[in-house]
């Protein structure tokens, strides 16, 4: 066997280590990260002016990496832990394990690509919200890498605000009471939008209305689509 030979196998070898240990990490950080999108997103604010080369900082994932890794890992586990919800998030829960099981990996990609599309639609809101109200952390790509983040925030709050909302009132169809679901939905959207894009440099004025602008907006759009 030849030196070359023996070094291209290294090469390889390495290449799969490499990548196995870096899908690793990036898996245990899930949680981290999710926390703090949920409960402190301003320590993720330092990671959305540039793409990260390790895609983490410390122990929180660049908006990218957190969304892929986060996304089909979420859905299956949402499926997993509440299938009798009947809510929007945990059917598309359901689709995305069985096909995950059927080794169908394009079809799961295919069911879970409207909630990619939603976080371009998230962006987008939180770009015309922070115009409007002329923030200083207006640009689009922050825009794209808050949503990022705040598309799986906002999927944990959905699916927690689903089956919670039965305890208010019985639910109609889909088994959810819409009202309190958008609800949990705006407030979360208020606190992710104050403590994200905006900042001490920003009028307390203009902080408020944008996030609520925001939050209406978003909780709006799924009232109008998911729970029509």
């Amino acid at each position: 066997m030849t030196d070359e030979v023996v070094s291209e196998g290294r090469r390889t070898l390495g290449v799969i280590d490499g990548a196995l240990t870096q899908l690793s990490i990036g898996i245990l950080l899930i949680v981290p990260t999710l926390l703090a999108v949920l409960v402190n997103p301003r320590l993720l604010t330092a990671q959305l002016d540039a793409t990260e080369d390790a895609g983490r900082r410390g122990w929180l994932l660049a908006p990218g990496p957190f969304v892929v890794l986060g996304l089909f890992a979420g859905l299956i586990l949402i499926s997993v832990a509440a299938p009798q919800s009947g809510g929007a998030v945990v059917v598309m829960g359901d689709g995305v394990r069985e096909a995950a099981g059927d080794g169908q990996v394009w079809r799961a990609a295919s069911i879970a690509l409207p909630l990619f599309l939603a976080a371009l639609a998230i962006a987008a809101i939180l770009f015309v919200s922070a115009q409007i109200w002329r923030l200083k952390r207006r640009e689009l790509t922050r825009a794209v890498r808050s949503a990022q983040y705040g598309l799986f925030g906002f999927l944990v709050v959905v699916s927690a605000a689903e089956p919670a909302s039965l305890f208010v009132a019985p639910g109609g169809d889909n088994q959810v009471f819409e009202p309190v679901v958008l609800a949990a939905i705006g407030a979360w959207f208020t606190l992710f939008h104050m403590r994200m894009l905006s900042g001490a440099g920003d009028p307390a004025w203009r902080r408020i209305g944008a996030a609520l602008t925001a939050a209406a907006a978003v909780a709006g759009v799924i009232g109008t689509t998911v729970y029509r």
